[in-house]
């Protein structure tokens, strides 16, 4: 039975390279796959999906009646103040009928 260094010796130089280029190539497989292991990756679990967020149709009809008590409420406003203003110009011309009449 021949030794390792014998065989090696018989190979000519084509047949060495190959073998190297195989050895070395086998040794970074099993150093990555070694430090894959070691790390905890292949333990690793994905993240929990991140929640989503649901969106709220307000729908044309409820916009619509926004829309509409807003313009309720400035249409109320208007008139309140158009009902001041209406006071005192009344207050106005009642004063100044008593000052003519003085």
């Amino acid at each position: 039975m021949s030794t390792l260094n014998e065989k090696w010796a018989e190979f000519d130089g084509e047949q060495k390279s190959k073998y190297l280029r195989g050895g070395i190539v086998a040794s970074v497989v099993v150093v990555v796959l070694f430090f894959y292991y070691a790390s905890g990756q292949d333990e690793k679990r994905a993240a929990p999906p991140k929640e989503t967020l649901d969106i709220i149709n307000v729908g044309e009809g409820r916009l619509d009646d926004d829309i509409r008590s807003n313009i309720e409420k400035e249409r109320e406003e208007n008139r309140n103040q158009n009902n001041k203003q209406d006071k005192l110009i009344k207050q106005f011309t009642d004063d100044q009928k008593k000052l003519v009449d003085q």
